[in-house]
């Protein structure tokens, strides 16, 4: 692991995976930012983390957008879809960790207080998010768009190079 240490880990909002998976013809902006990050997530550009945090979430997305006949069957294909990307998987906190990182900020939804602690707790870079709530805790982590993000890591390699 020591080779990749170098490598930008970014943790990965429900908001972007959801674009992914689900919002392809509604949104295909924000769907071909995700595609790019997924990308470079393949060709290991960069650390995509993902916690069990936003698996509720998911759910609760295609529970809200499926007919109830279809709801297992969508979102057993999703995962499907998602699990095929390399991303690092990360469980949730435990209650001494969660409570211990929820002390250092203060973000306007409750849901999103679980993402950031992970996001912390795995020393992630950057939070890629659709969601502006987070630049609520921008003076922990940043919070980007997954094109504002591709676009710190192009700065990046080229002042390096």
């Amino acid at each position: 692991m020591a080779e990749v240490s170098n490598v930008p880990i970014a943790y990965l909002d429900s908001s972007v995976l959801i674009a992914f998976l689900y919002e392809k013809q509604e949104h295909p902006a924000r769907f071909e930012q995700v595609r790019r990050l997924v990308s470079a997530i393949r060709e290991r550009i960069l650390i995509g983390l993902v916690s069990f945090y936003v698996l509720p979430e998911l759910y609760g997305h295609v529970q809200a957008n499926q007919p109830e006949n279809e709801i297992n069957l969508v979102f057993r294909l999703s995962l499907v879809e998602l699990f095929g990307i390399p991303l690092t998987i990360v469980p949730f906190l435990n209650r001494e960790d969660l409570n211990r990182l929820r002390q250092q900020f203060v973000i306007a939804d409750s849901d999103d207080v679980r993402h950031v602690a992970s996001a912390l707790f795995n020393k992630c870079d950057a939070i890629i998010t659709f969601d502006h709530d987070f630049q609520q805790v921008a003076n922990l982590i940043p919070a980007h768009t997954p094109a504002e993000f591709l676009a710190t890591l192009t700065k990046k390699n080229n002042v390096e190079e």
